[in-house]
């Protein structure tokens, strides 16, 4: 499930924060996770479910920290569980169980009616991304249509891997920092990908040689750079040499013939770069 899944609506907000904060709470509506009870929901009441899952994690902080009754090697929280309707908790509302599983994995939303309960884990590093290793492909969502860019690990494994985060990350949602803004005929379409929080800036150095030709469709990082302006290369040239990191392939290249065709600013000199009248804001998915 994404990162950001479940939660009631007006917790939305909160959940993203604690993300891109690096707090993924894997939220589940309708869900009652079981596991060995480390602090009781009846003394532990948390205003909402993502202030539930905050405290989760401020729970394994004070285990690492030696602050539990069995010093560091405490047993530290890693699912919580929270009542978040009034009607159908009734004495139970804002109870925030937190829970110990040996094998936490994200939980699965159930059907409405299902639990009153809202439930979600809390794994350590990266572990939550590792569904998404597997995805090759990033479809960038415009108003006028989606473009889907297969994803070249082996050319930029750091790039791809910051990526697919930043997707997961964002989770189908607006990301508020994705748009075109640069169109220039017979050459590329410059954009910049990366959202409050969820930053995208890899190395230039190391990664696998370059292509030495730079095929039409390739998308790369702009100014010699890992991000988060990149462009789409929209002829085969060799002009740029090893200079550019290349991290993905557009082949079907029908909108951004579309987007460098679009109404520009004026310039003051012919020689200036050439900016969109309206820049393109996008979302970001994986498959």
């Amino acid at each position: 499930p994404a990162p950001l899944a479940g939660g009631a609506a007006a917790d939305a907000d909160v959940f993203r924060a604690l993300a891109v904060a690096g707090t993924q709470c894997h939220a589940a509506l309708h869900t009652e996770l079981w596991g060995d009870v480390l602090v009781w929901g009846s003394t532990h009441r948390t205003r909402n479910a993502a202030e539930c899952c905050a405290a989760c994690q401020a729970h394994q902080h004070a285990a690492a920290r030696g602050g539990l009754d069995k010093g560091a090697n405490s047993t530290a929280c890693n699912a919580w569980v929270f009542c978040p309707d009034a009607k159908r908790c009734g004495a139970r509302h804002r109870e925030c169980w937190l829970k110990h599983q040996a094998s936490a994995v994200p939980p699965k939303e159930q059907p409405e009616g299902a639990s009153a309960w809202t439930s979600g884990v809390l794994l350590q590093g990266d572990a939550w991304l590792q569904p998404y290793e597997r995805l090759n492909t990033l479809t960038l969502q415009f108003e006028l249509g989606p473009v889907a860019v297969e994803l070249l690990p082996k050319l930029a494994p750091a790039s791809v891997r910051e990526i697919r985060r930043l997707a997961a990350l964002v989770a189908g949602e607006r990301c508020g920092g994705c748009r075109i803004y640069r169109p220039e005929p017979h050459f590329l379409v410059q954009g910049v990908m990366g959202d409050p929080g969820g930053y995208v800036a890899t190395p230039r150095h190391p990664n696998p040689p370059q292509q030495k030709m730079m095929q039409r469709g390739l998308v790369c990082w702009a100014g010699g750079m890992g991000g988060p302006d990149f462009f789409v290369n929209l002829i085969d040239q060799s002009g740029f040499g090893d200079d550019h990191l290349c991290w993905g392939l557009i082949a079907n290249m029908t909108l951004m013939d579309q987007i460098v065709v679009l109404p520009t600013k004026p310039k003051a000199k012919p020689n200036d770069m050439t900016f969109l009248a309206h820049e393109l804001n996008f979302n970001l998915t994986l498959s």
